[in-house]
Order: C-alpha cells, then sequence, then structure tokens
C-alpha cells in the first residue's frame, strides 16, 4: 500500500514546474485552498475536491474560461504528480455549468426603432377608448425619453402632466419629456382615465397581456419576438443614447408583416418553466459583492459630454486635481465605477441629486462596506458634483447628503518585543528581492518604516539618491507625500547599516520588482507571511500602517504628541490622536485618582 504523501502543493508545484509558467498553477491552487480551507497536500488533490472548486467559482459568477482554466491546472498538477508516483490515481472531473451563458442586449440601432414605431403607430383596435396606434405611439416615446420602466410609466397620472413645458413626475424624479415624446402624449390627452397611459387589463398593470401584445408589435415589424426584447430593451437603449428620439423618423414608410405570431405549446410552457426554475441568475461583475447584491445583468456605457467619467478627465482632474498624489486622483474612477454598477449604466450629471446619492450610499451598506469607506466614497461624489455646479453643468448643488456614523476604533501600535519578532522573523527569510537577500531587504524596509514613520506608497518610491549613508539622512520629496510636504529623517546606526548592507544599484532605494504599476498587494502578502513567521496577527489593521502608527506612539511616548505630529506630518493634533497606542503611553488616570478610604484593605 502506498504511504500518505502529505507534501505540500505549493512546494511541489514550486519544484516541478519552471517559474515562467508558474502563475496560472499559483492561481489555481490558491482558488483549491480557498475551498479546502487550508493548505492543500497532495494526497487531498481528489475528483470530489476539484469539482467542488469549480462549483464555487461557478456560484461566484467567474468566466468558464476562468474555471476551465483552473480545472486543466488541477489537473495537470494531478497527472505530473501521478507519474512521479507520489500520486495514486489521476483524479476525473467532467465539469457542466451550473449557468449557462447569457448574452446582454444590446440596444435598438434606429432602423430597427423606425420599424418598431411603425408598427405601433399602425396596431389596430383601442386601448381604453384610446386608438392603439396613438397609444402604443405614446407609451414607446415616453419609454424612449425617460429611460425608466413601464411600471413607473403605468402610475404616471395624467394631472401631473405639464403640456406646456412636456414635464411630468415619473418613479422618483420629474422628467422632462422629448419634443416627439410630447406631441405623441398630446394625441391621447385629455381622456377619460387619471392615469397618462391607462392599461385596462392585467388589473392596469405591465403583465402578461401587455408582454404578448408588444412580442404581437415585434412580430409585426419583422423583428425577433422574444422575452429579451421586450420593454427593458426600450430602457437599454434609452440609457444608451438619451437622445436618440433625434434621430428617429416616427414618418417611415411601413408594411406590416402578415400573420400572427406562433404561440408555443403549454407542454414547451412548462418544460421552459422547469429549466428556469433551476437556473441562477448570472452575475456580469466577477467575483463582486456589489453585483451579487444588486443582482444587475445589464450595463450601459454612454461617452456623452454629460458622461461624469468623461467631465472628471476633462475638467475635475486637471482643474482641482493637477496637484494632487497619484494615489488620490485613482481613487476617483473607482468611485465613478461603483456608483455606474449602482446605476446600471455610466453615471450622468442628471444623476446627481441628493435621493440617487442617498440610495447610492445604502446600497453601498448592503454591499457590506464600511461606513468609513462610504463616506469617503461620498465625499469624493460631491466634491465632483459641486465642481459640476460651479461650472453650470447641473442646476443645484448638494444639499442634504447626510455621512454615516463611523465608530471610532482604539489605534493599536507593535510593542518593542513584537517589533523584533517581525525583524527577527524577515532575517530567517530565503531567496532574494531584485537581486538582494531576502534577508537583508525586509530588515532594512521594516527597521526603516519604524525610524521614519512614513507611508508605505512614500518609502517605496523614493529614489536612491535620497539616501545618504554617512549622514543617515534620508529626505523624501513632497511630491510622494500625502501631505505635499517635503520630510527629512536621521536613521539610527542599526537602520543605516542594514540599508547599506543591501548593495542596492538600481534607480530607487527599495527595489521591488512588482507593483510597480499601481498597489502594493505582493509586497503585502509578502509582509503577511513574514507577521505569521513571527507568531503575529495579520490582519488588514495589522499591515505597513501599523509600523505608522508604532513610529507615532513611540516618538509621542518620548518627545511629545506635537513632535509625533511633525514626525508623522500631520495637519492638526486630532489626526495624531488616532496614531497613538494609549497602552504604550505611562500615563494612566487610574494612577493619579485619590483612592476611597476606610476600605477593608485599609484594615
Amino acid at each position: 500500500m502506498r504511504p500518505a504523501n502529505t507534501q505540500n502543493l505549493k512546494q511541489f508545484v514550486v519544484s516541478v514546474i519552471p517559474d515562467s509558467n508558474r502563475k496560472n498553477y499559483l492561481i489555481a491552487l490558491n482558488h483549491y485552498a480557498r475551498e479546502l480551507g487550508h493548505e492543500p497536500t497532495i494526497d487531498e488533490l481528489t475528483s470530489v475536491a476539484i469539482q467542488g472548486t469549480l462549483d464555487r467559482l461557478d456560484r461566484l459568477g467567474r468566466s468558464r474560461g476562468t474555471i476551465k482554466k483552473v480545472r486543466e491546472v488541477l489537473l495537470a498538477i494531478a497527472r505530473r504528480a501521478f507519474e512521479l508516483k507520489l500520486l495514486g490515481t489521476v483524479p476525473v472531473v467532467r465539469w457542466q455549468p451550473a449557468t449557462p451563458e447569457r448574452e446582454a442586449a444590446m440596444p435598438w440601432t434606429i432602423s430597427e426603432l423606425q420599424m418598431i414605431f411603425g408598427s405601433a403607430r399602425t396596431t389596430p383596435g383601442d386601448v381604453a377608448g384610446i386608438p392603439a396606434g396613438r397609444w402604443w405611439t405614446a407609451l414607446i416615446a415616453t419609454l424612449l425619453s425617460t429611460g425608466t420602466t413601464v411600471r413607473e410609466v403605468f402610475e404616471a397620472s395624467q394631472a401631473s402632466f405639464d403640456p406646456k413645458t412636456g414635464e411630468v413626475p415619473i418613479g422618483l424624479f420629474r422628467h422632462k419629456l422629448h419634443p416627439v415624446a410630447i406631441d405623441a402624449v398630446l394625441s391621447i390627452v385629455p381622456h377619460t382615465s387619471e392615469r397618462l397611459l391607462p392599461w385596462p387589463n392585467d388589473g392596469g398593470k405591465p403583465r402578461d397581456i401587455l408582454l404578448r401584445r408588444m412580442k404581437y408589435l415585434l412580430f409585426r415589424a419583422n423583428l425577433p419576438h422574444v422575452t429579451s426584447n421586450l420593454f427593458e430593451r426600450i430602457r437599454i437603449t434609452a440609457s444608451a443614447t438619451p437622445r436618440i428620439l433625434d434621430r428617429v423618423n416616427l414618418s417611415t414608410p411601413f408594411t406590416p408583416r402578415p400573420g400572427k405570431p406562433k404561440l408555443a405549446r403549454a407542454r414547451d410552457r412548462r418544460r421552459r418553466k422547469e429549466e428556469l426554475s433551476t437556473v441562477v441568475d448570472l452575475q456580469l461583475k466577477k467575483n463582486s459583492r456589489a453585483t451579487q447584491a444588486t443582482g444587475e445583468l445589464v450595463r450601459i456605457t454612454f461617452d456623452g459630454p454629460e458622461n461624469l467619467r468623461r467631465f472628471f478627465d476633462e475638467s475635475y482632474h486637471p482643474l482641482r486635481l493637477a496637484d494632487s498624489p497619484k494615489a488620490s486622483v485613482e481613487k476617483y474612477p473607482g468611485m465613478l465605477s461603483r456608483f455606474g454598477w449602482f446605476l446600471a449604466c455610466d453615471p450622468t450629471f442628471a444623476n446627481l441629486n441628493d435621493e440617487t446619492a442617498e440610495r447610492w450610499m445604502a446600497w453601498m451598506k448592503k454591499c457590506g462596506l464600511s461606513n468609513a469607506t462610504i463616506n469617503g466614497q461620498r465625499a469624493m461624489l460631491l466634491a465632483l458634483w459641486r465642481h459640476a455646479w460651479r461650472k453650470r453643468k447641473v442646476a443645484e448643488p448638494p444639499r442634504d447628503v447626510a455621512k454615516l456614523k463611523v465608530s471610532k476604533v482604539l489605534p493599536e501600535a507593535w510593542s518593542l518585543e513584537e517589533l523584533g519578532k517581525i525583524v527577527n522573523a524577515a532575517r530567517e527569510l530565503r531567496g532574494d528581492v531584485a537581486g538582494i537577500p531576502a534577508a537583508t531587504f525586509w530588515p532594512a524596509l521594516i527597521l526603516t518604516l519604524y525610524d521614519t514613520g512614513l507611508r508605505i506608497d512614500a518609502l517605496m518610491s523614493a529614489k536612491l539618491e535620497a539616501f545618504d549613508a554617512d549622514s543617515r539622512w534620508l529626505k523624501i520629496p513632497a511630491k510622494d507625500q500625502k501631505q505635499d510636504a517635503d520630510q527629512v529623517f536621521r536613521l539610527s546606526a542599526e537602520t543605516a547599516a542594514a540599508v547599506a548592507a543591501m548593495g542596492v544599484d538600481n534607480e530607487f532605494l527599495f527595489p521591488w520588482p512588482y507593483d510597480r504599476n499601481g498597489g502594493h498587494g505582493t509586497l503585502i502578502n509578502h509582509y503577511r507571511v513574514i507577521l505569521r513567521a513571527a507568531g503575529l496577527k495579520a490582519e488588514k489593521r495589522d499591515l505597513f500602517h501599523k509600523l505608522r502608527r508604532t513610529s507615532g506612539t513611540f516618538v509621542a511616548k518620548t518627545l511629545g504628541r506635537v513632535a509625533a505630529q511633525q514626525h508623522l506630518g500631520h495637519s492638526s493634533p486630532s489626526v495624531t490622536a488616532r496614531y497613538v497606542d494609549p497602552r504604550m503611553l505611562d500615563a494612566s488616570h487610574c494612577d493619579k485618582l485619590p483612592r476611597p478610604t476606610g476600605t477593608d484593605s485599609e484594615r
């Protein structure tokens, strides 16, 4: 009987796979480890576990290409281990996705819309006493003008419609209809119903009869009369091109298609219903908590002059953020992307109102984001909104978009004993970083962060000439600092010797061959390994910024809080107070309080 093989699977891959081909293998193993809940061994490479990993990725909404790649890589590792007689059998996995492919609906073209309007205006019969041709033309023109849903249009009242300005409240907003839509609505009002577009069937709500009539309208226009081409596609068209009615000719000659659409048999409808009951809505945004919370299936892209992303690139960025750090500038596109996923379309000036902003904040809260993160996103949106108001792009500035309450978390710093464990763990590392032994690079980096209290972005951007080994001075320019100010630090003799021992022959003082295009994900992952090797926590609040808090805490303990504020480059003492760990300070209020008399301990 073959003995159990408990060799770590990642170590096995590193030993048999060349460096140039190793990336995809390690990514697949990370997915496999998340499914098992721990680092897998060779014996744990089984068919059941691989199947579970693939199903998990499918539930998260990963693309089929990604899932197939993970399957191929895991089976390739298994075959290699089997060839080396480290695995008893090769797993067999025949994966079938639980979610079928679903294509996002595309907007209607101009010619297709003209065919739809032709079919609408020639529809026979009447709707609530209104000629059906006029009623359907008014409905479709209103939907294209407002970009709202049929349900919201059906709820609009006839009394609320202003024929002079064309304004009508639909849903949560007051819309100004396109001139084409105004003419279409005026052709049916006034009438006897209190609703602007009365629908007498289905209890006055958009249900089966309305959808069947819409399919019949598409059939007469010789267009595919399928479910994905109904009213939702009109809303998609309106969001993609808000002024599309400017280009549609409603008087285009039209000849309806003869006959009637073929209805599915009852047996086919039951079969389709059973199939749909087993289908999970496919999320288009991969591994996104925000998308999983909303279930949006489409996202509309619109690059017009009203686009907020375009306004940011052309106006706000060059005028307001010209001298801001790169990290601050890069947060705005992320904020606009998150706002766009909430709206299911690219945000425009029309989306800048208090109600939408507050709904967006509530949506982010539902997605699991912290209150502090949501407040940061709110601040960026309101800053962009105020700039648009000053440039007369919107009628009103933000008025009442309240912040969320943020709990005051006690700052935590490393003790000197814990800091020593981190440095010792770093000195035990193997391998190299850009030709420098890792056991030399990492202690120098950690000690420099402790001596200076610098942010990791600023230190990793420091050039080689910024450090003078003889005088032990390190100068960080203002362009790399969040506070936009130069700073100089005199390193300790131990830290200066550690930095000099690296023997750097590079543009940067700490040459890190990864993450140079933005972010420090790989650097943080390596630092987590050091923290775990030191037997310490490696959570989000235990990373490089905790070294900054540690440095500020011991400066405050030794020289006072004013010196700590200057050391950390803060604008006010209140900011520094969020960095100083009170547990590390000698002062204790209870030691200064007078003790009660007459207690049992005094007898």
